[in-house]
């Protein structure tokens, strides 16, 4: 089975990097109910890192030219859609795909995509509440439903906004793993999946009207490109901030459920803050599910290694996040005690850190109490100074 995730320049990282981990996980479960192999893809244009809206730069795979036939796809939405939604070659390669593929799955505004493709002509379809009548503008006869979390149209699974991502993704992975599987890596990850009827943000959202919706549609139409190039640069760009950067830590094992939960979070201080990843070791660095997995190859800002030691940025990072990893031989190097005891010397600092490995190192060379954070709220996250620490990045 070939599972392959396809991108485009403003992709949404939650939209696609979650709904991806979960089936990783899935996948991988003792419990699975799938006996032959899984192969995970990147999938895009070209095989030169593709950018997020939130800047996690990811290398694919495969490109369209080379992409063997996928037996699920996973497309995310974001605002690189009013550009991917119009794309002659992205359309082309998802219509020569549809023929041989046996589940495919939009998350928030890539249901644009997929209506652009022809694809839910006289099917039932869900999108981003935030953007609903908007989305409907794609495409032509097909029921969109409102109130819909997720929506399972023969092979086509649309999901809502963002995180609906996770719920359609768990879906899907009972679909093709089994239940026994899927429901223990929600209690790994701490997450219980909601139902496909079930969008608390369709009660949030207002309709925007036909007016609006026209006016919209116009605008984003005219100025695609440059409002995905505006909104991509927002996360890097350090002119007129004041907050300083976030800076993301890369573990060559990271998990990618992790990031993509906490940096669509931190997409709320885009406003006076910038990201930076840095790479353990390299500039390139792989990840994955938190397993042996390592499927996902992203490209870093900064190296940080022995002989750097610690930060090389011009400004010292007010928010740090550091995601699990899942060897504890990747925390027993020199440069790990160094990074820590350079966050502990630092007052203005916050620290945000996921899993058990991570915990007990922490807690070994900042010479803590062993317990200090055992008991997590019932949240699975606690808050101890500086240091925020998560059972996982959901929490």
């Amino acid at each position: 089975m070939k599972i392959g995730a396809i991108l485009f320049n403003g992709w949404e990282i939650m939209d696609l990097a979650s709904p991806y981990s979960v089936l990783l996980k899935v996948s991988a479960s003792p419990l699975s109910t799938f006996n032959g192999k899984v192969e995970f893809l990147i999938v895009g244009e070209s095989t030169s890192p593709i950018e997020t809206a939130s800047h996690f730069p990811t290398t694919p795979t495969h490109s369209f030219d080379n992409c063997p036939q996928l037996d699920v796809i996973l497309i995310p939405g974001g605002v690189g859609t009013l550009v991917a939604a119009k794309s002659k070659k992205m359309l082309s390669f998802l219509q020569k795909q549809e023929p041989g593929a046996l589940h495919m799955m939009s998350i928030c505004t890539g249901s644009s995509i997929f209506a652009s493709a022809g694809f839910l002509k006289n099917r039932k379809a869900t999108s981003n509440k935030a953007f609903f009548d908007f989305q409907t503008m794609y495409g032509s006869q097909v029921e969109w439903i409102y109130d819909a979390r997720f929506v399972i149209d023969g092979k086509f699974i649309t999901a809502s906004g963002v995180s609906a991502g996770v719920d359609a993704g768990f879906e899907l992975s009972s679909i093709l793993f089994g239940n026994d599987a899927h429901n223990q890596v929600s209690k790994d990850v701490h997450y219980k999946p909601l139902s496909s009827g079930d969008d608390p943000f369709a009660k949030i959202h207002k309709r925007q009207g036909i007016l609006m919706t026209t006016l919209h549609y116009s605008y984003c139409t005219l100025m695609g490109e440059s409002h995905t190039q505006h909104e991509i640069s927002a996360a890097t760009t350090t002119k007129s901030k004041s907050g300083g950067p976030v800076s993301v830590i890369l573990f060559p094992t990271f998990d990618l459920l992790d990031v993509s939960a906490v940096l669509e979070a931190l997409c709320a201080t885009h406003i006076d803050h910038w990201i930076e990843l840095n790479g353990i070791g390299g500039k390139i660095i792989k990840g994955g599910a938190g397993n042996d997995q390592k499927l996902i190859e992203v490209t870093c800002d900064r190296i940080i290694d022995e002989s750097v030691g610690s930060f090389t940025g011009q400004e010292f990072p007010k928010i740090v996040f550091i995601p699990s990893v899942n060897s504890a031989l990747e925390l027993d190097q020199p440069v790990v005690a160094k990074i820590f005891e350079t966050l502990k010397a630092n007052d203005e600092v916050v620290v945000l850190f996921c899993g058990s490995h991570l915990k007990s190192i922490l807690t070994k060379i900042l010479g803590l109490e062993d317990n200090v954070f055992s008991e997590t709220s019932k949240n699975g996250w606690i808050k101890t100074g500086k240091w925020v620490y998560a059972d996982t990045g959901f929490s």
